[in-house]
């Protein structure tokens, strides 16, 4: 007996050492850097409840209790910081998994809606562990901020969690990698294709994989999630190919092969505004990213070649000095034949900006991350400005190439400290001397949200949208910008326990407000008014979660479709007044928090068609439901074709005339677009099916000075596909 009670005791003993001692491999803290990615939960990684699977778990026949008294009542660590603390499972037996190598990592702009991709990904390294025998883990974690969990072990694939906060309780389920392979070739000649880059993002908007194609132009990637990703691939100079939303199953290999064509091309010449004379080493890209561009030579020609998407590019050039210029006028991808275009552009002198920033006792702060950010339509068209810099050791920042048209404001954001924006002084010229920026001690804003029923609502979007109360300081409040997004905007997503968290706020006024998901309308929202440091905590936001839908796209071959765009609106309402969401794994999809009645649903065909042109896709008639109902199966069929051709008064054919076509009785659009040079627009639809065409003069396919027509639309309704031809004629 003396002896059992000794074993008892030194076990006793060993346990509180244990939930004492700071998690192994936990650094004191991190200082953040710059950015990552976004939402959600991904599927390989379960938030379930840890009593729950704790409690089942069977080692020689015992229980193992202390993972449940870790789960409810975690022990701080001895200095008193709060800890991440969890369990990693295997999700096939529900043992136990020891040995798994547990990284924290803090992406500090994760909240933030950031342009800026030279950083967004950047992250910090926050604490790294292993989970003990019991499949335990516990690390130190700051509190208030979005971390991401990534979980290793050999004979699995590496699990991810996004918005992840200390005192939370994490179940991490590991399942058997997914392969992802292929090979690319040019289309041509069939020739492999080196060094084309890749990478895949998941529904948290998490990089899972980067990487590019070896000489033979074959690329592989192990160990991954079972998870739907979305597969981005980005040649050199061939055409990229869509966005491939592609479900990666536990076990199993999918291959993915591609033929690039050449596409066309945009090419010019890049010039000085004020002088006119070439700029040597600007850039030229086919989109706001410059993630692909070509750089103009001594005489300030370029050629931009492989552009092969659908639709009218936005070209855009930068050069040093210079203000960045966009074009909406690239080459039109989708005329048959498409043709390469020359795009020419004349650069302006950039603004720029300096400044100090400095704490309450006018210390130096350094590596302060600074954004100038600018966000306004001018004659139409969005225009955007992002262009960042960290401060240096004595607190100092210097920003150059800012767009001359548009006024900026500047966000300071620095671990530690209140986040706080100012906009410029007006009027915006030459180099601007901002001053000095003085940085406080931040207050954080906590709360939870609950549905009707008081019960917790875990992984529900939450947005803290204002800023710091001096934020108009350096200019009149008449001539303050556009407000924006970029700078005002912060989101992130409630524990498992329904807690939301956000950290490093300025005093100012804020609008808390949180969504039941994107394909809702449902939210709550609620107003804070924060003083200087200020932590505010007993917010409770309740959502009324509604109605449900839930059920399968599959495409005519019973085959489940992965990303379909899937729409639901109200069946009394001849309107398209509803929501829409996207299928995952499976063809999965779900609506919530709708308003409780019948809704028709259908497969929304347009990005499948615009992803495949050659294998075309028709939706079926829409299916009716009733908010509750789950199992339901949508379907594409075989399309037929519907003809239309667009005359003028004279019965001339009448060229980019904007065309929809209808649910019949509805505005819910099936498909919609511009007539060819022969007045001509041909769309799938189901067969034997009725639908409305709309012609709407009024709408042009490229801004211009010709005179607007201001004819109303012009309709046809129930139109039959085959091979008859439905004219509509200009009054």
């Amino acid at each position: 007996m003396r002896f059992i009670v000794t074993i008892l005791i030194f076990i006793l003993l060993a346990s509180l050492t244990w939930l004492l001692l700071p998690a192994g491999g936990s650094p004191e803290g991190a200082n953040a850097k710059d950015l990552a990615p976004h939402p959600s939960t991904t599927e390989n990684v379960g938030l379930i409840d840890i009593e729950e699977r704790a409690s089942t778990l069977l080692e020689g026949g015992e229980t193992t209790e202390r993972a449940v008294v870790a789960a409810k009542n975690p022990e701080p660590l001895v200095d008193g910081e709060p800890i991440a603390l969890g369990l990693v499972l295997d999700a096939t037996t529900q043992k136990p998994v020891q040995g798994a190598e547990i990284d924290l990592t803090r992406p500090l702009h994760k909240e933030f809606n950031t342009l800026d991709l030279a950083h967004y990904q950047d992250s910090v390294p926050v604490a790294s562990t292993v989970s003990d025998s019991e499949g335990r883990f516990r690390m130190r974690a700051p509190a208030d901020v979005p971390l991401d969990l990534a979980v290793q072990s050999k004979g699995y694939a590496t699990a991810h969690r996004a918005y992840v906060f200390a005192d939370d309780s994490i179940t991490v389920l590991l399942q058997p990698g997914a392969i992802l392979e292929g090979r690319i070739t040019r289309e041509s000649t069939d020739e492999p294709l080196a060094g084309v880059k890749l990478q895949a993002w998941n529904g948290a908007r998490s990089h899972i994989l980067r990487g590019e194609t070896d000489i033979g132009g074959n690329f592989k990637f192990e160990g991954l999630g079972a998870e739907v990703i979305t597969f981005v691939v980005t040649p050199n100079r061939f055409a990229a190919p869509s966005w491939e939303s592609i479900e990666l199953i536990a076990g199993q290999t999918i291959r993915i092969d591609l033929a690039l064509a050449e596409g066309v091309s945009a090419f010019g010449v890049v010039t000085d505004k004020q002088s006119g004379l070439p700029i040597e080493g600007a850039e030229v890209s086919e989109g706001w990213t410059f993630q692909r561009t070509a750089v103009t030579d001594a005489e300030g020609r370029y050629r931009l070649s492989g552009l092969g998407k659908n639709g009218v590019y936005n070209v855009h050039a930068r050069a040093a000095g210079h203000s960045k210029a966009q074009s909406n006028n690239g080459p039109i991808i989708h005329d048959a034949p498409a043709v390469d275009k020359e795009v020419n552009f004349a650069l302006e002198l950039a603004n720029g900006a300096t400044g100090r920033v400095v704490d309450a006792e006018g210390n130096a702060i350094p590596s302060v991350y600074c954004a100038a950010v600018a966000n306004k339509r001018i004659g139409g068209k969005q225009h955007t400005d992002y262009v960042s810099c960290n401060s240096d050791e004595d607190g100092r920042f210097s920003i150059d190439g800012l767009n001359t048209e548009l006024p900026h404001q500047i966000s300071l954001r620095a671990s530690g400290y209140g986040v706080r924006t100012y906009d410029f002084p007006s009027p915006e010229s030459g180099v601007l001397d901002l001053g000095t920026f003085v940085l406080h001690k931040p207050g954080a804003v906590r709360g939870s949200v609950i549905d009707t029923e008081g019960q917790p609502l875990p992984a529900i979007e939450i947005t803290l949208d204002g800023t710091n109360g001096d934020v108009s300081a350096r200019r009149p409040q008449a001539s303050r910008p556009y407000t924006t997004s970029y700078t005002s905007k912060r989101d992130s997503r409630t524990d498992s326990l329904g807690r939301f968290h956000f950290a490093d706020v300025a005093g100012g006024s804020y609008k808390l407000r949180a969504a039941l998901d994107r394909s809702s309308g449902v939210s709550a929202e609620t107003t804070l008014q924060l003083a200087e440091s200020e932590i505010s905590t007993g917010t409770i936001l309740v959502l009324e979660t509604g109605g449900m839908l839930s059920g399968r796209a599959l495409n005519s071959n019973n085959k489940p479709l992965i990303g379909a765009i899937v729409a639901a609106w109200p069946a009394d309402s001849p309107r398209m007044n509803g929501v829409y969401t996207r299928s995952g794994a499976n063809g999965t999809f779900h609506f919530h928090g709708l308003e409780l009645g019948e809704y028709f649903l259908r497969i929304d065909v347009r990005y499948l068609n615009s992803k495949d042109p050659a294998k075309p896709m028709a939706s079926a008639v829409p299916l009716r439901a009733t908010t509750g109902d789950s199992g339901l199966t949508l379907y594409t069929l075989e399309p037929d074709t519907l003809r239309i051709q667009l005359l003028t008064t004279k019965g001339q054919p009448h060229p980019e005339g904007f065309i929809q076509v209808l649910e019949p009785g509805t505005d819910v659009v099936l498909d919609q677009g511009w007539s060819d040079a022969q007045g001509r627009f041909a769309t799938p639809v189901r067969p034997g099916g009725q639908f409305d065409i709309k012609w709407s003069p009024s709408m042009r396919r490229i801004r211009s000075d010709d005179p607007v027509d201001d004819t109303p639309d012009i309709t046809l309704r129930h139109a039959s596909p085959g091979q008859q031809e439905h004219v509509l004629k200009h009054p």
